[in-house]
C-alpha cells in the first residue's frame, strides 16, 4: 500500500520534529559549554589577582600550598619572583610573575575567541530553531 500525502506531510513533520530535538540539544550543549568558558575565564581572572598578592608576599613568610585538591601544607616562601608552571604535556618550567601573567593573558584571548565563536554559532542555531519550529507549528495549523 503506496502511503498517502498526508503520511508523507505526516513523515516530513516528524522529521522536522526530530531536527528540532536535536537542535534543542546542541543549543542546550552550547550554552553548557558557554558557562564553562566563562568559569574558566573567571578562574584565570582570579589567577592573574592571585599572582598580584603573591608577588608582594614576604620572602620567609609561612605561605598555604596546595598538596591535594582542598588540603595544603603550610611552607616558608624562598622566592616571590619566580613560579613553576605547567605549561602541558608533563613539562613544567620555572617562569617569572610578567611572563607567566602573560600566559595567562593569552589564555584569556584564546578563551574569549571560543567564547565569541560559540555565541554566534548558538545565536544561528536559535534563529535556525526558531524558524523550523514555525515551519512545523504553521503545518500542525494546516492539518
Amino acid at each position: 500500500m503506496k502511503p498517502s500525502p498526508k503520511d508523507k506531510l505526516n513523515q516530513k513533520d516528524q522529521e522536522k520534529y526530530l531536527q528540532l530535538q536535536m537542535m534543542s540539544q546542541q543549543i542546550k550543549a552550547t550554552q553548557e559549554q558557554l558557562i564553562s568558558l566563562d568559569k574558566q575565564e573567571q578562574q584565570l581572572i582570579d589567577t592573574l589577582e592571585t599572582l598580584e598578592v603573591f608577588k608582594q608576599s614576604q620572602i620567609n613568610s609561612e605561605i598555604l600550598t596546595p598538596v591535594a585538591t582542598g588540603i595544603f601544607a603550610k611552607a616558608e616562601l624562598k622566592n616571590n619572583t619566580n613560579l613553576i608552571v605547567n605549561v602541558g604535556a608533563n613539562t613544567a618550567v620555572e617562569m617569572n610573575i610578567e611572563h607567566t601573567k602573560e600566559l595567562i593573558f593569552t589564555q584569556i584571548e584564546e578563551v574569549k575567541k571560543v567564547h565569541e565563536q560559540l555565541s554566534g554559532d548558538l545565536q544561528k542555531l536559535g534563529t535556525e530553531a526558531h524558524k523550523l519550529e514555525h515551519e512545523v507549528h504553521g503545518t500542525e495549523c494546516h492539518h
